[in-house]
């Protein structure tokens, strides 16, 4: 594989993740957040701690989480 192709395999893989959505729903259906996937991954990353309050939080007040493709 040479230097081109790599970056054009890492293009490829950022526009894909920026291409999925993170949705959260509160329990009437309404949006309390959307945000790219590749956010979400880095927000994880730099901060695993609030991503663990993050998750308490969905699932104590019953909301949920989905992965969503917007085309």
């Amino acid at each position: 594989m040479n230097r081109s192709n790599l970056f054009r395999k890492i293009g490829l893989v950022i526009k894909e993740w920026t291409v999925r959505k993170i949705v959260i729903r509160e329990k009437n259906g309404k949006i309390a957040a959307k945000c790219p996937l590749i956010f979400a991954v880095v927000g994880i990353i730099i901060s695993p701690t609030l991503a663990i309050i993050v998750g308490i939080t969905i699932f104590t007040t019953q909301c949920s989480f989905a992965i969503e493709r917007e085309y």
